[in-house]
Parts: C-alpha cells; structure tokens; sequence
C-alpha cells in the first residue's frame, strides 16, 4: 500500500528529541534503516590532500523522519564539492549517485522541465547557483509542500519548554536552546516564500512556553525585562539569551532530579527520555494533555505566559481578559471545521488553517479582516501568521541571489537585483563517465556500498501539472 505524502509526514518528524534516523550511526542508518550509500573522492584544492566521503542513498517516495538527515547531508554534499573543486555540471551529475528510485524521477523532472524554482534553460542552470536552486526544488517536489520554511517555522514556534522533559524533569535550557538553533538552521536552508520568522517572535514564544516559575525567576531574581518594554523593545533579549538566563535556575532546581533519575521501581523500567509533544497538532485545543499515575489523561486550562512582556500585573490582567472575553473553543486540527457551515471537512483541510495542507494565505487573510472570524481563529491566525513571520506571506516569484557565507538554500525577493552571470564555458563534456576528470580538473569517483555498480535503469519522464487549487503534480510523458 502506497502512503500519500502529506505535509505531516515530513514536518512532525522535527522534535525537540531528534528522530532515531537522525541519530543513528552510519552503520545502523545502512543494517537498521536500509539505506545503501556511495563513496565519493577527490582531492582537495587547498593542499592537494586526499578526501573520502560517503554519502547515503535517498529514493523513498515518502518523505519522513529522512528529512533532517537529507538537508545536512545536501549541506555536506557541497562542503565536499567545493572542497574538492567539483563545479557546475560534474556537480550534478555526482549528486545524481546520491538519489535512486522516486527521488531521482524527480530530479530529472526539475532538469528537464523545470519549476518556479529552477529553469534548466537559464544560463546560469548548470553552474553551482543553479545547483542550489535545483536542491530547493527538489526539495519542495518530495515534501508536497510549496513553502516548507514557513511549514517548518510553525512547527518550531509550537515547541514549548514547560511540555518537554528528560530523565524526569525539564530540559537543561543550555541543551533545549542548542536543539532550537539547530532547528531554525535547517529551516533557513530551506525554500521560503514571503517574510522570515522574526527575532522577536521567536522570543515571544519561548518566553511563552516557559513555567510561570521560570519567569518570574528571570523577572524578579535575574531583574531582566526580556522585550525591553521601557525603551520599546530597543535593547531586547533574544531567545537564545533568555535560555542562558534561566541555566542557573534550572541548576538550582531540577539538576539533582536529572543526576539521580533512576529506573522507575514499579515497572522496572526507565522512564521515556523524553514526553515530547502531548498533541502533535500544530493547532491544540487550548488544554495541557497529560497522564496521571494510573495511565489515565488528565485536560487542563493552558495558562497564558507573559507574552507581552509588561511585568506581572499585566501579565495577570491579560489573563483576567481572556478568561471575560471568551471567544469560543478552539477548532480542533482533527475535527470537523467550524468555519464552514454545514461543511463536511476537517479544520485541518480548511484553506483557513495556517498550518494545514490547504492553507491559501490571501483567502485566510480576507476572512480574519471581514469580521466574521470568531475570537480563536482570529488569535490562530495572529500566533501562526501574523506574529510568527512579521506581517503575513505574499505570494510571489522569488530569484535566487548569491551571498557569501549564507546558508545554502537561502532566497532574496523578487524585488532585488537577480545576478546575471556570463555563458558557462564547459567543463564536464558530455560522454565522460564518472572518474574522468575534465581538462584541469579532478572528478570524484564513486563505489556503491550496498549495491552493484551496474548502469542506472532508464528514467521515466514526467512533466508537472497544476490543478485549479495550486497543487503541482506529476504526469507521465
């Protein structure tokens, strides 16, 4: 039975605890989890040393918990490239050894037709910019998801500390805060339509996610407003900062718990290392979901934390309103939608939900300005769009731009200068086969680890479709 990718396939696979692909060993990511892999060699251009890379081997049609493991290995893949001066077209062709099966149908899809993300016949396409463009395609291809930076985005900003624990307490803030920045790197490696998630919305939602404990001890003890409110936000902290702020706390008050955390005496077993998320629905329905000692789920009132940063007599007013206002129950992402009457779909499919697979921002937009939106969605849509990405998502046509030093998947809008480069003169010839290097320039050679050497079967070509809704699919040629 064939699984259909969807947006959840891919994006919850991004905890706080990394997933057991991403951890594994090289070995038991080849013996458990039945990745083949290449060697891949060359030599290096700064001091003419031997470098032996293998790389693994991605060709499921489903993409899941390999996500995180393919953005860092593509990050890897051009480290090696550039190290060992594998350019433009030769810099295709060995990524080629790096993809089979339905990853690679798709790779030659985006070569030969092309997508909003790359054009093969720009004259630029087979140089190392358009390589980058080619990896953001692919990319957005395989997760079904046109926007994945954005998808990723919600996804991190639902992480809160107070929900997460680890040998039986909460995580150190040094090692919650080291998972969050490795976190915000994938998603800056990846595609992004509209504007990037903001500083300070990712401190307003850590410092939301913390205990009202862990805030007052910053408030008070650490005599820190974290959003500068005096000087309006001049001098803010950011969320890395209020971590740092809150490692002596955390040492004062659970490091012994987490040092003596032992086997569990009534079942002989070792308590989870960690709870993760209670719902795994990036919209909850407003409630903690917990287990009390007999197994059973206990539901209570979320508190609001300090979002604002006005102090605590604010803080405790702000959530004296919330309870006056009401507004109505929040529409669970499972459950059938509220928006519609009479609509037969659940919220999770409405174009209203910002973090479902049909969410169309322009439509989500007009319906929270019409009035008409009850009080939760219109606080859904300020967290998840308005307050996450700094004002809203345009869609629009997006060029790549190259900048020294920046991440590898990065974007500039449409609205900055696209740099034009000159004809590229050929390097790689075609009818060379792989380990023989163009004139003046090394090319890698290759061994499969866990399968033979022969001749790649021939490709099926497709061209892509759209359907009146936006969704891009692909159609036999």
């Amino acid at each position: 039975m064939t699984r259909t990718p969807t947006i959840k396939s891919w994006v919850y696979a991004f905890k706080i605890q990394r997933n057991l692909v991403t951890t594994a060993n090289f070995e038991k990511l080849t013996t458990e989890h039945g990745f083949s892999y290449v060697h891949m060699e060359g030599l290096r251009i700064a001091n003419g040393s031997k470098k032996k890379v293998k790389f693994l081997v991605f060709d499921n049609q489903v993409i899941d918990q390999e996500a995180e493991i393919f953005i860092l290995q593509n990050e890897k893949f051009i480290q090696f490239a550039d190290q060992t001066g594998l350019n433009d077209q030769s810099r295709f062709d060995a990524f080629a050894e790096t993809i089979d099966g339905h990853v690679q149908e798709l790779f030659h899809v985006i070569r030969n037709d092309g997508t909003q993300w790359y054009d093969p016949v720009h004259q630029d396409a087979d140089t190392d910019e358009g390589f980058v463009r080619m990896l953001r395609a692919l990319f957005v291809l395989w997760c079904k998801h046109n926007n994945p930076a954005d998808s990723l985005a919600t996804r991190i900003l639902s992480f809160e500390w107070k929900n997460h624990t680890i040998r039986g307490t909460f995580y150190r803030p040094s090692e919650y805060k080291l998972r969050l920045q490795s976190l915000w790197r994938i998603h800056d490696m990846l595609p992004l339509i509209g504007d990037p998630t903001t500083d300070e919305a990712k401190l307003k939602t850590s410092w939301n996610g913390l205990t009202d404990e862990a805030r007052d001890y910053i408030i008070d003890e650490k005599e820190v407003d974290p959003f500068d409110t005096e000087n309006h936000g001049a001098n803010q902290i950011t969320y890395t900062d209020l971590f740092d702020l809150l490692e002596p706390f955390w040492n004062r008050k659970y490091k012994k718990k987490y040092e003596n955390f032992v086997e569990d005496k009534k079942g002989g077993k070792r308590k989870r290392d960690d709870d993760e998320d209670a719902d795994d629905d990036d919209d909850d329905d407003g409630h903690d979901n917990r287990r009390n000692r007999n197994g059973k789920r206990q539901r209570n009132d979320k508190r609001k934390g300090r979002g604002n940063g006005n102090g605590k007599r604010n803080d405790r007013n702000g959530r004296r309103n919330d309870r006056r206002n009401g507004g109505g129950k929040r529409n669970n992402f499972d459950a059938p939608c509220q928006l519609h009457e009479g609509g037969s779909h659940p919220y999770k499919d409405c174009i209203f939900c910002p973090s479902g697979n049909n969410f169309k921002a322009d439509r989500a937009k007009q319906f929270y300005e019409s009035g008409k939106a009850p009080q939760w969605y219109k606080k859904t849509y300020e967290s998840r769009v308005l307050n996450n990405n700094g004002g809203g998502k345009q869609q629009q046509q997006y060029f790549i731009q190259p900048q020294p030093g920046a991440s590898f998947m990065a974007i500039a809008p449409a609205s900055a200068p696209q740099q034009q480069l000159p004809p590229t003169v050929p390097t790689y010839f075609a009818g060379q086969g792989i380990g023989q290097p163009a004139p003046g320039q090394l090319a890698p050679t290759f061994a499969t680890g866990t399968t033979s050497t022969a001749p790649a079967q021939k490709q099926q070509a497709y061209t892509i479709r759209t359907d009146a809704s936006g969704k891009q699919y692909l159609v036999p040629m």
